[in-house]
Order: C-alpha cells, then sequence, then structure tokens
C-alpha cells in the first residue's frame, strides 16, 4: 500500500512537493509480536506499548537515511501540517508542536521538554510523564513507577523507591 502511495505521488509529479508520514499508534500486540527489548504491548505503558517508529519521506528537507532519537508524538503531524499550510498550531487548539525544525535539523534539540500519555483504559488505568530521560507511570492502584530510559531501556530497573523525591516533582507536572 505505501509503495502504490509512494508510486501515485511519482506518476502526479507530486513527490517534491509531498510530506508522508508512517507510522504506528501504538505497540505490537502481545501476543502476535516482539517488541524486545521494549517492556509490554499494545494498552500497556511500558515501551513496547507506547514506543513506534515513524518514518517521514520530504525529498526537499529531510536527508535519506536520516535517524532522529528525540521523542516526538503523533499529535505533532498536525501541528506541524497547520504550520506548514501556513497556521499557527498554538491558535488551532491542537495539542502538538510544529517540528519541522527538528525534522530538518535546524534545530538538534528535543522538541519536547515533557511529554504525557494518558492510560484510562485496560490493565494499567493512569498515565504516562516523559521528562527527558526519566518516564513516570502513575497507577490508579498501586504505587508509581519510575525508570531512566537512557539507562535501561527495558524498564526492568524501577528507581522509584530509591527516588521519591524525584517521583513527587513529576507527580507534580501530572496534576
Amino acid at each position: 500500500g505505501v509503495g502504490q502511495l509512494l508510486a501515485k505521488l511519482e506518476q502526479l509529479q507530486l513527490t517534491e512537493n509531498t510530506i508522508v508520514w508512517f507510522l504506528s499508534d501504538n505497540g505490537g500486540m502481545k501476543r502476535t509480536s516482539d517488541n524486545r527489548p521494549l517492556k509490554g504491548a499494545k494498552g500497556s505503558p511500558y515501551e513496547g506499548g507506547l514506543r513506534v517508529p515513524m518514518i517521514v519521506k520530504w525529498p526537499t528537507k529531510i536527508s535519506s537515511g536520516l535517524e532522529l532519537k528525540e521523542p516526538i508524538t503523533s499529535l505533532d503531524i498536525g501541528a506541524t501540517s497547520v504550520a506548514m499550510a501556513g497556521g499557527d498550531p498554538k491558535q488551532s487548539g491542537l495539542h502538538g508542536k510544529d517540528i519541522r525544525p527538528y525534522l530538518t535539523q535546524q534545530s538538534k534539540e528535543a522538541p519536547h521538554d515533557i511529554l504525557y500519555w494518558h492510560t484510562a483504559k485496560g490493565k494499567f488505568p493512569g498515565g504516562v510523564v516523559r521528562q527527558g530521560p526519566f518516564k513516570l507511570l502513575i497507577k490508579t492502584k498501586g504505587k508509581p513507577e519510575l525508570y531512566n530510559l537512557k539507562n535501561d531501556l527495558s524498564e526492568s530497573n524501577d528507581l522509584a523507591p530509591s527516588n521519591p523525591d524525584h517521583v513527587q516533582r513529576m507527580l507534580v507536572l501530572w496534576n
């Protein structure tokens, strides 16, 4: 399907003026996917449920093969699109951010200081706050979990018991 779309853009000579976003909305399903080294799967607040690759094709602006490491969110697609059309993402009411400077490497800074996920359904009601490499899982039942994703991408070492002050600072952000 993606190949057919790209071929049609080529046929219509729209390749140079079109940005193509390709991503999933969540991590793979537990029974049919292997998200290793990430913990969790679809519906989970762990990285295996939240982290997905995003591929962006924008021939005149992004170098082929460029790999960016800072987290962004699918909400950024709408905000970036509004900005590309000459609108103001902040006035549009969208929660995303115009990430063109990051995509084109005009800025090497992470587009987001803090990211939030609301996980009100299923087995893990609550939410997630991500600030830099730190990620706090907030549960409606049970204690929060804190991970440093830079040092522990598989979320196997809960830092919350030994860092109660950091947990509290991140809970303030969530609230």
